[in-house]
């Protein structure tokens, strides 16, 4: 659960400068989501920072993604 909430805030920052913080989202949203499952299973605290680091590892998957199809889309072809 912490692990994915600190890949997810580092994936966030590293996602402008490099490749490395879409793959540091992609393990961190697979962990968040075994933490998620772990937490319900066994009734710990910690949902909320699981869904939080879900949160921002999706957000650091999806905003290169649509940036990328938005740079793509509006560049002009000579």
């Amino acid at each position: 659960m912490i692990i994915s909430f600190i890949l997810g805030l580092t994936s966030i920052s590293f996602m402008f400068f490099t490749f490395v913080g879409v793959v540091m989202a992609i393990i961190g949203f697979i962990l968040g989501v075994i933490g998620l499952k772990e937490v319900n299973l066994k009734r710990q605290p910690g949902r909320v920072i699981a869904l939080i680091g879900i949160g921002c590892n999706t957000f650091a998957i999806v905003f290169p993604i649509l940036s990328t199809v938005y740079y793509l889309l509006n560049t002009p072809t000579y």
